[in-house]
């Protein structure tokens, strides 16, 4: 469904597919915290994990806008980052040190690690081409977010 998506959504499967490569496929895995995650990965994920019927995102929204979807995403995934990162004031987006402790972002491989972080934008995805929308800055920022992180845990040689 996404190939005809930007450029950068395949650069983040690829560095995705690469990371899940360089943890050798586990299945299982440590599983990423929940606490602030768009309830929508929660119903997914109690609901019996049904790929082939992605939830319905009901407030899609934007980075900023309390109780949307990408405001809850935004949350939880800061929530996933290692201490170096900082929230930068203006933008809500984050820092990205040349130099960071990866962390538990080295282990996040499997069925309840990136996997959920992935189909999480897949389903953002959806909706913003669905729906047409012009603007998709705030999904392409998480795209780009998510595969600078890959990117550097794949960089750093640490990955479990």
């Amino acid at each position: 469904m996404g190939e005809k998506w930007p450029e950068d959504w395949a650069r983040l499967v690829n560095e995705y597919l690469d990371f899940e490569a360089a943890a050798g496929y586990p299945d299982e895995g440590p599983r990423i915290g929940g606490d602030s995650r768009p309830a929508e990965v929660g119903e997914f994920l109690t609901g019996g994990r049904k790929w082939h019927s992605p939830p319905k995102i009901r407030n899609l929204g934007k980075l900023g806008e309390k109780r949307s979807y990408a405001d809850n995403w935004w949350m939880w995934w800061r929530s996933l980052q290692p201490s170096g990162r900082e929230v930068v004031e203006e933008t809500g987006m984050m820092t990205m040190p040349m130099e960071m402790e990866w962390g538990k972002l080295t282990k996040m491989s499997g069925r309840n690690g990136f996997l959920q972080v992935m189909a999480s934008l897949f389903w953002w995805g959806l909706e913003e081409f669905r729906d047409g929308r012009e603007d998709k800055s705030g999904w392409a920022a998480a795209v780009g977010d998510v595969e600078g992180i890959l990117y550097g845990v794949l960089r750093s040689g640490e990955v479990q």
